[in-house]
């Protein structure tokens, strides 16, 4: 059920890495609501929270973008997008949603979104792959 940031995925620049636990938590607590709790109220907060966890986020990559002067696509919107779309399923279906596929929806949001993309700031900002 949990997802975990594993040492090989670090990328080795510390507001991604740090940014990367924080969601990893978040996701991890949302999934947490999820199977558990199964309140509706509490798992939109936690999908809010973390919607504004990410738009900072994204506003850090983008400033570490212009800063390397990344030639990488940017995917902001389609990644708020994404996380939003999740979010009106969740109100949509609410309880109704078995959360099974809810827990793989979100977890699959977080790796093809987050985690997977930000191993190639190691190779933009120079920084040497974790041994």
């Amino acid at each position: 059920m949990y997802i975990s940031v594993e040492t090989e995925q670090c990328t080795g620049l510390e507001f991604i890495d740090t940014y990367h636990r924080i969601i990893e938590t978040l996701v991890n607590e949302l999934c947490e609501e999820i199977t558990v709790s199964r309140d509706l109220e509490n798992i939109m907060l936690k999908i809010d929270e973390l919607i504004e966890e990410i738009m900072s986020y994204l506003h850090s990559k983008q400033e570490c973008r212009d800063k390397y002067a990344c030639q990488g696509k940017s995917a902001a919107e389609e990644i708020l997008q994404n996380l939003r779309k999740f979010q009106q399923t969740m109100k949509q279906f609410g309880n109704t949603l078995p959360s099974s596929i809810a827990i793989n929806e979100i977890h699959l949001w977080a790796k093809s979104s987050v985690f997977e993309p930000d191993q190639k700031c190691i190779s933009c900002c120079h920084i040497p792959a974790a041994i």
